[in-house]
This record gives C-alpha cells, structure tokens and sequence, in this order.
C-alpha cells in the first residue's frame, strides 16, 4: 500500500505477513547484491522488520516450508528462515510479491512465538 502526504514523498506501509522481493548485500563482498523474498513481520517508522526466505529446505524445527508458496507469489518452494530476522530500509525493497495464506502464516508465527520461548 502506497499513502501520499500532500508536498511529501510517497511512504509504502509494510504489512505483516506480506512476502517482497529485497536487495542485500553479502556480508564478506559489500559490492555484491542479490535480490531475494523476504516475509514483512512488522513496520514502523525507522525500516520493515523481515525474515528471510529461501529456496532450501529447512534446517532446523523452527523452520517453515511454505505449502502454499505459488498462492505468495513465490516462483518455487520456499522455506522462511525464522531466526534470520532482519530490519530493512524503503529503498531496499523492490516489489510486492503477495503475501501467505492464512495456513501458513499461522504456521511462521507458531514457530516465531516457540523460538521466541526458548531464547527468553
């Protein structure tokens, strides 16, 4: 969703549970920049909270592999990294894919709110 504020910039409001292509930067090669999904968990004034997302499958049971990943709008299966979460800036984010079914997106946050437990 796009808001304009009269004499403003267009702001894009992120919502939870919306799945959008990212640009990021590797962590040993600044200069390399790689375009891939990420899940919107929350947003406010200072960047869009996310986790990442891959094509891999998942590593550990905090992982969910999304069931309904055509209906996201996701070129193939794709598994959310749950710990990976990361807080990304406006112009990191390049374009709305869609966003998870309901089955799935309670699944991710079941498994948010476990691993949430166990590190607290």
């Amino acid at each position: 969703m796009r808001i304009t504020v009269i004499g403003a910039s267009i702001i894009t409001i992120y919502k939870h549970g919306e799945v959008w292509l990212t640009k990021f930067v590797y962590d040993d090669d600044p200069l390399k920049i790689e375009v891939r999904p990420t899940l919107v968990i929350s947003d406010d004034l200072v960047g869009c909270q996310c986790v990442k997302m891959t094509k891999h499958a998942p590593r550990d049971m905090y992982e969910h592999e999304i069931k309904y990943w055509m209906e996201a709008g996701l070129a193939m299966p794709t598994t959310i990294r749950t710990s990976k979460i990361i807080k990304l800036t406006d112009n990191i984010m390049v374009k709305k894919l869609g966003a998870l079914q309901p089955y799935d997106l309670f699944q991710f946050q079941q498994k948010y709110i476990e691993l949430c437990s166990k590190i607290l």
